[in-house]
């Protein structure tokens, strides 16, 4: 069923590893997150650059083993990501409410890596690299066609890595950069972005991102000290894992997991202490050993330390080191400071055995990636199909659900629900306002090379602006400092404005000017944009009917789509709906009879607004390409967020919305039986999507 994907690329591939390792979005990966945000002190936590290379190399070898384009799918997995916005999945989640209710379309991390691939132009920077390319204009051409593989890849990765994924075929398009602008309308648009890769490589791809981020999630637990060991749970997933050959009983796997993890341990310490003399070292892990075997004898469970229980661990290590202390005999002040050091030492040890260190949870995540990848190997060249065996594929969704049943969830700091929510929606305002305001959108709808890309007449009929003075345009740039005055002075109704602006009080000098520099970035983001605008524009025409329709049901119900952010945002615009509908039609009783006549002239009214559309639309994206920290510090400068709402925060450990959901649908995955599914290419199912 999979056969080796064969692309222009693959004599070239180091020209596009580089273009793509010096683009825009790779650098800000290092410091975007994947669950979470990393804190001052957190250097450790993996960043979404570092799982940007995890997946690419584990996709490499996978691949390699399998026959399969190896390059391609590192290539295209380098890439995957490029369109996350800051504060990870709750990001996205902040767009698409943002997005949904000003009727712009929907926020997918997916579909906006494609655009932001598109917007840095990587293929024609890794085009211009490549010595005499000019020369050769066929290569060129074959280039371009299939650099849309990579694109279908990034379009495709969100979702799950399960048997029936696998196993469904792709929808049939006519060219590959046909398939990638089909699935980028589906996302943007209609809200429906789960797909399934028209290449073998680019299905290897959504497993292989599946299996970079379980291990790392478990770490990043441990390192935020979120989870101090593993719990039964954990516990029987490894037995299952490494021991259980259809016999073995829940106990009995935990059993056996336990001691694997104290093996590891174990063995740890050995090499922690290979520089010690051989003597001092086995007797420290003697006394290690007994003092722990008889702290369990006396009915303190070591290997689930409560805190109730580590105080009881703690006072019976006192005691026994006192008894050492008591009963060593030293005569000289160099023998009593050689048995502090050792009883510190083996105090150090006791707590080693007792806790699970960063380095056995590295090397059992390790042991259980390993596992996943030699069982995928093995179970799709035997059977032809790539995929899991069922034993593996139940492993793999129990160890997804139990990260985000103990850690994924507890990862989330205050801020990203309470307040940066509400200082995106201002800063959208502002910059939409902004972007209409300097005559960028202006620019760009009546760009006649832009313009040339739109093919839809429908949607051509609509791409128009209200007429405004050329001076207007220019005296707004010239007051937020966005250009310097020219030839084109402002109109003395201008500066009559301008000058009774002075006397408004403003939350400081420092905000304005932070707010006028927001607007300068904006206003050159948006300049820069050519085919992209035509894309972009396109995707918010013909998103208005779904999220219309969205918002009316909303409305009508009474309903709040997502309860963790942005609530009085959305019960707002509900009432704004619901009242209009009210006031139209007598009652809500009649409202909900002509819904769909209510529907077809919202409709209408907002593609009348597409400059609106297309500035909110430009907002969200300028503001979503920011790192957290980027975010958060303009957010501070411009007066919507404070200090102590960025940078005196605490993981909130909420069970967020998302996560709830996540938890929800994976349990049913879990417990229900699989069912048959037609092939599609929106790969919709119901499942939560990946990372």
């Amino acid at each position: 069923m999979y056969q080796r994907t064969g692309t222009a690329w693959d004599q070239y591939s180091y020209y596009l590893k580089m273009a793509i390792t010096n683009s825009k979005f790779a650098k800000r990966a290092e410091t975007k997150p994947m669950s979470t945000p990393k804190g001052a002190a957190e250097s450790h936590i993996t960043s979404r650059a570092t799982h940007q290379r995890l997946v690419s190399e584990i996709a490499e070898r996978i691949a390699k083993e399998l026959g399969l384009n190896k390059d391609y799918v590192y290539i295209a997995m380098l890439m995957h990501d490029a369109g996350h916005p800051f504060s990870a999945h709750e990001g996205e989640q902040i767009f698409n409410i943002i997005g949904r209710i000003k009727n712009t379309g929907y926020f997918h991390h997916n579909a906006k890596g494609v655009e932001v691939i598109l917007s840095e132009d990587v293929c024609s920077k890794a085009i211009d690299m490549i010595p005499e390319i000019e020369n050769n204009p066929e290569l060129k051409k074959s280039l371009e066609e299939d650099f849309y593989h990579f694109l279908d890849v990034v379009i495709s990765h969100d979702g799950e890595a399960t048997k029936r994924d696998q196993e469904k075929e792709a929808e049939h398009y006519e060219s590959m950069k046909d398939a990638v602008f089909t699935k980028l309308g589906l996302s943007n648009s209609a809200n429906k972005y789960k797909f399934i890769a028209q290449d073998p490589e680019g299905r290897l791809g959504k497993v292989a991102d599946v299996l970079a981020y379980l291990p790392t999630d478990i770490q990043d637990g441990f390192r935020l000290g979120i989870v101090d060991s593993f719990n039964d749970d954990y516990l029987e997933a490894f037995g299952t894992m490494f021991f259980d050959d259809g016999t073995l009983t829940r106990e009995e796997k935990i059993e056996k997991a336990g001691a694997f993890l104290d093996e590891i341990k174990s063995q740890s310490l050995r090499i922690f202490k290979s520089d010690m003399n051989t003597k001092i070292n086995k007797q420290i892990l003697e006394h290690t050993s007994a003092i722990i075997k008889e702290a369990n004898e006396k009915g303190i469970n070591t290997k689930k330390l409560t805190d109730e229980e580590q105080v009881k661990l703690d006072e019976f290590v006192n005691e026994k080191i006192e008894q050492i202390r008591t009963n060593t005999s030293t005569s000289s002040s160099m023998e009593k400071n050689q048995l502090e050091s050792y009883l510190m030492e083996l105090r150090e040890f006791i707590g080693k055995m007792t806790k699970v260190n960063s380095g056995t949870v590295e090397r059992i995540t390790d042991a259980m990636r390993e596992y996943f990848i030699q069982d995928f190997i093995k179970n799709s060249k035997s059977t032809g199909k790539m995929g899991f065996s069922q034993k593996a594929e139940d492993l793999f969704y129990k160890i997804k659900e139990l990260n985000y049943q103990y850690i994924v969830q507890y990862t989330k700091w205050d801020y990203q629900y309470e307040g940066q929510p509400e200082a995106a929606l201002e800063l959208i305002k502002r910059v939409s306002k902004g972007l209409i305001k300097s005559g960028a959108i202006r620019d760009k709808i009546y760009d006649s090379s832009i313009r040339s890309y739109i093919t839809d007449p429908d949607a051509l009929q609509y791409m128009n602006t209200p007429y405004r003075e050329e001076e207007e345009y220019e005296g707004y740039r010239i007051r937020k400092k966005i250009s310097r005055p020219s030839q084109v002075a402002c109109k003395d109704k201008d500066k009559d404005k301008h000058k009774k602006s002075k006397g408004k009080k403003l939350k400081s000098k420092k905000c304005k000017m932070h707010r006028n520099k927001m607007l300068r970035d904006a206003y050159t983001y948006t300049r820069k944009m050519g085919q992209i605008f035509a894309i972009k524009y396109m995707n918010v025409f013909n998103a208005i009917p779904h999220t219309v329709v969205e918002n009316v049901e909303c409305a009508l119900d009474n309903r709040i789509a997502v309860v963790d952010f942005l609530t009085d945002f959305q019960a707002k615009s509900n009432r704004k709906l619901r009242n209009r509908m009210i006031e139209k039609y007598g009652s809500l009783a009649k409202a909900k009879e002509n819904k769909e006549d209510f529907i077809a002239e919202l409709i209408e009214e907002e593609r009348q607004k597409m400059e609106e559309k297309m500035a909110t639309q430009l907002a969200i994206d300028f503001l979503s390409g920011m790192t957290d920290r980027g975010f958060n510090d303009l957010a501070i400068r411009t007066g919507f967020m404070t200090k102590k709402q960025a940078y005196n925060a605490k993981r909130s450990g909420r069970v967020s919305d998302i996560v709830a959901e996540h938890l929800r649908k994976l349990k049913v995955a879990d417990q229900t039986p699989k069912p048959q599914v037609t092939p599609s290419s929106q790969g919709d199912d119901g499942q939560p999507g990946g990372r």
